[in-house]
């Protein structure tokens, strides 16, 4: 594959030219006589354990910070590091590192390319090619055709997931490359907490990580005993600006694992404008039952639920009263966030 020259130099950056960058390292493996983008794709670790180009090898010894948060790539000699943490993580991680190899090992790439922008955008680049180049080779073009011609819901997420040797997130966003309108999908546990989104369109935006969403909670659920489940928003997507987008159709299927259930988002109507509201909430304590706004600054992100402005209730689990070790009357609110176990005028 021949390196083709984009001018201006920082049009690199733009996506398309960013994968045809990792397109063109895979091409450059088929030089290495003893690895075989096969074998990436299969298996990363054993693959680069038996390079005799590489000296592979697990570490605890990283910074924390940017791309040594877990693993690391050394020029002289060429040195691998994988932190061990899960095995779709220390996957993506290798092959991100070994992509680091591939482009300073390359002429073309790094004379031509990397030498003429500024250093700041040159090292942005690096990093978005190597995450590319892993993403492509754990989920390769050949996994990804089994899905054409298919709906590109759940389902079809779970199972490229389930062929590869990518993460569900790396499913996630391969599978997308396949939709052709706005789309999104949201990895969740059974409960319905958000752990990550990925989206296609600037217009689908997804919910924070963290957030619990009542109508993936029910997808969940339903999906568990069937193994799919499709409806549309009910209660809708919350966002923690306190906003709720009501017209999204909804579908769900979970994982192998039992612990994390993959959905998709669309928006129902093709055509007009976005159904965002800002419901008002009645308060869960029946002894207040305040009717307030649900603004972005009640919403409380640990139960998923928004605080009454009046008494401060939400639905995470009350504490526990604290009686005073003199009187043995109940310690006041503010009493107990002391830390106190007596009154103060006890």
């Amino acid at each position: 594959m021949k390196l083709t020259s984009v001018d201006p130099p920082s049009q690199w950056r733009a996506p398309h030219n960013v994968e045809r960058a990792a397109r063109y390292l895979i091409a450059l493996v088929d030089e290495h006589l003893d690895v075989h983008i096969g074998d990436l794709s299969r298996d990363p670790i054993d693959a680069l354990e038996s390079c005799s180009h590489i000296d592979f090898r697990w570490t605890q010894q990283l910074s924390g910070e940017g791309c040594e948060q877990y693993g690391y790539y050394r020029h002289n000699p060429p040195t691998i590091g994988v932190r061990r943490t899960n095995r779709a993580r220390a996957n993506f991680t290798a092959l991100h590192e070994f992509a680091h190899y591939l482009q300073q090992s390359d002429a073309d790439w790094a004379l031509d390319v990397l030498l003429e922008l500024p250093k700041f955008d040159a090292a942005v680049l690096q990093e978005a090619v190597c995450d590319q180049f892993a993403s492509l080779v754990l989920v390769p073009d050949e996994l990804l055709a089994m899905l054409r011609g298919r709906e590109i819901n759940s389902a079809a997420v779970a199972e490229l997931h389930e062929a590869s040797s990518g993460s569900r997130r790396v499913a996630a966003k391969r599978t997308l490359t396949l939709a052709t309108s706005p789309t999104m999908f949201i990895l969740t546990d059974p409960s319905g907490n958000v752990e990550w989104v990925e989206t296609n369109s600037e217009t689908l935006i997804g919910p924070s990580k963290g957030t619990a969403q009542p109508d993936l909670a029910r997808l969940a659920d339903l999906a568990a005993t069937s193994g799919y489940a499709s409806d549309r928003t009910r209660t809708g997507l919350i966002y923690s600006t306190g906003n709720v987008r009501s017209d999204l159709s909804l579908d769900a299927t979970p994982g192998t694992d039992g612990l994390h259930v993959f959905h998709r988002a669309v928006p129902i109507y093709k055509f007009g404008d976005q159904q965002w509201s800002i419901d008002q909430e009645r308060c869960s304590n029946e002894a207040c039952n305040e009717l307030f706004l649900a603004t972005p600054e009640r919403f409380h992100v640990p139960c998923g639920a928004f605080k009454c402005p009046e008494c401060g209730a939400c639905s995470c689990e009350p504490k526990k009263a604290v009686s005073c070790d003199k009187c043995f009357m109940e310690l006041s609110v503010e009493e107990m966030a002391k830390g106190l176990s007596r009154h103060d005028d006890c």
